[in-house]
């Protein structure tokens, strides 16, 4: 009788993000010297944004998950263009799923300038 013993292991690959960069060529037409540039694709409309898959991830991550949308753009951007790129992600949820935003398209706010762990007390008006 011969036996055999199994072991799987289940483990998710690396994140890695790919990056395609699209270029535009200035030309300058011989006949009338105007300056003519390549157009870009439709879908690609900022010098650097995330894809369809990255966005789609994003949404999964906030919409379903529940995880903090500053910390769904933190795991894929830098830190300056977090409110940028947290309208993105919204429009991009709203886009696909509108229902539950009943006031409309969310516009994300910013930063608040302070923030107090104990909020100084107000003085009353004294005469």
């Amino acid at each position: 009788m011969r036996e055999v013993e199994k072991r799987q292991v289940f483990d998710i690959p690396p994140m890695r993000v790919e990056v395609t960069e699209h270029r535009a060529e200035m030309k300058c037409c011989l006949g009338c010297g105007q300056q003519v540039r390549g157009q870009f694709p439709a879908a690609v409309s900022h010098a650097a944004q995330y894809g369809n898959h990255g966005l789609a991830f994003m949404v999964y991550l906030n919409a379903y998950q529940l995880v903090p949308m500053r910390r769904v753009v933190e795991l894929l951007g830098d830190a300056p263009f977090i409110q940028h790129q947290c309208q993105l992600v919204m429009d991009a949820a709203y886009a696909a799923h509108p229902e539950p935003f009943r006031r409309g398209a969310p516009v994300v706010k910013g930063a608040p300038t302070a923030v107090y762990i104990n909020p100084p007390k107000l003085l009353p008006n004294l005469p």
